[in-house]
């Protein structure tokens, strides 16, 4: 229902009864496919399908927490009467127009020190980030893996081990963005970035063993809604009227 009201899935799928105030074709058809699921295949296969998905989402918010708090986007969306429109180009470009004035130094066009200096912040915390799990797939991986010969799961220990503890302390030392630490009225996850790892490390250990066949028929739901994205959602997404405008993260 909230994908749909975002646009990237057909309106019949928000649709709400008036006098129930329930999705009834929604809930209709996601049962009807549910059925059909449970009556066609074993239990255990649906539980591990159900596990994958629960574990994914788990691992893209543990991963998602540690690039909020360390590398903030620069742009944020700003809804607008109609894209490319006199006014909206007007708009854009002043807050565009604005943004290089307060980048730039007396003396020129150059952008100011600080600016480099939390650009090039922002490329290492994404870079400490992409390592830290990179290093949890290998590392777990050389665990999970009972099969590989016992030289190449010491391999991987030894290069996804240091590679991953490397850059956890790389990611400490390099200190939260100040702009979400002064963010207020929600929810926010402690222990940063002890947390966020652990929960990546876990879940990757879960999701190495929950079996191949698991893997290959989640492989081909995920491929199905990457198509309904490509050929729909990417049309008709809420964001795809929106310009984009630059925010500083001081």
């Amino acid at each position: 229902m909230a994908m749909a009201r975002d646009g990237l899935l057909p309106p019949l799928f928000s649709a709400v009864n008036r006098q129930t105030q329930v999705p009834m074709l929604s809930t209709i058809l996601t049962g009807t496919c549910a059925a059909i699921l449970a009556f066609f295949m074993d239990v255990s296969q649906l539980a591990g399908m159900v596990s994958v998905g629960t574990l994914l989402a788990f691992t893209t918010v543990a991963i998602s927490v540690l690039v909020v708090r360390y590398a903030p986007p620069y742009e944020m969306p700003m809804e607008v009467a109609l894209a490319g429109t006199p006014e909206t180009l007007t708009s854009c470009s002043g807050h565009s127009e604005q943004d290089e004035q307060n980048l730039e130094d007396p003396f020129g066009n150059a952008p100011a020190v600080s600016e480099i200096v939390s650009k090039a912040r922002r490329q290492k915390a994404m870079r400490s980030i992409v390592l830290i799990c990179l290093g949890a797939i290998i590392f777990i991986s050389a665990v999970s893996l009972s099969s590989l010969p016992f030289y190449v799961r010491m391999t991987a220990c030894t290069i996804g081990g240091p590679l991953l503890l490397s850059s956890s302390i790389v990611l400490l030392c390099i200190g939260q963005d100040k702009s979400s630490l002064g963010q207020t009225g929600g929810f926010m996850c402690p222990l940063v970035p002890f947390l966020p790892i652990c929960c990546i490390i876990v879940n990757a250990y879960l999701l190495m063993n929950l079996g191949s066949h698991t893997w290959i028929r989640v492989s081909i739901w995920m491929a199905a809604g990457a198509l309904i994205y490509l050929f729909y959602g990417l049309k008709h997404s809420s964001l795809a009227g929106m310009a984009y405008h630059r925010i500083s993260h001081s």
